[in-house]
């Protein structure tokens, strides 16, 4: 994958380094999407064995705790962690990756598996159930405790000062959550419906 797939729809306008072509509600606005997008423009790619490269060649350092992943500096903050499946998932599907209710999935269930074969886009069923079950019934029992936590509407509120420039640590301080899970709630990997625009 040293040649990557072109983004479906216009580059992003970068100014001061970043990007600033998006509003608030769009979830390509969002800080860790923003330093993916900047880490596309400036030449960081994954190549066929998911490794990723800087745009000088340098193998990038990956922290494999959850998610393979590794560091960019985006101006005016600190640096910010970029997810290696969704690199990967930019340069084979493009901007679709932003599309509502789209989520990066691993076909075999295993986030450290990131070849490119097995990064794919889908929904949110299609990503739980690419899980075992023994997976599935882990997460079940943990999604039921952080329920306990946060209504829908708390949420929502979590996601839009999110999507607001707000970090994890922010939040996890502000909401009393610890930034994992911040951090699920904002990926849509716990509370998919806080990811829906309220009806009018």
């Amino acid at each position: 994958m040293r040649t990557s797939l072109p983004i479906t729809n216009p580059s992003p306008t970068v100014t001061n380094g970043c990007v600033s072509r998006w509003g608030q509600d769009d979830r390509r606005g969002t800080l860790n999407n923003q330093a993916l997008l900047l880490a596309f423009t400036k030449g960081y790619r994954a190549d066929e064995h998911g490794v990723v490269r800087s745009p000088r060649g340098h193998v990038m350092s990956s922290r494999d705790k959850d998610y393979p992943r590794f560091s960019i500096t985006v101006p005016g903050r600190c640096a910010v962690r970029v997810l290696v499946h969704r690199l990967i998932a930019l340069q084979k599907y493009g901007e679709v990756i932003f599309e509502p209710g789209v989520v990066v999935r691993h076909k075999d269930g295993n986030p450290h598996n990131r070849h490119p074969d097995n990064v794919l886009i889908g929904t949110q069923q299609q990503n739980i159930m690419d899980m075992s079950p023994e997976q599935r019934h882990a997460n079940g029992c943990a999604g039921g405790r952080t329920r306990r936590k946060l209504t829908t509407e708390q949420a929502r509120e979590v996601v839009r000062l999110h999507r607001q420039g707000f970090t994890y640590h922010y939040l996890a301080a502000q909401f009393g959550l610890g930034k994992t899970t911040i951090e699920k709630i904002c990926e849509g990997h716990s509370y998919p419906e806080a990811q829906e625009e309220r009806a009018p």
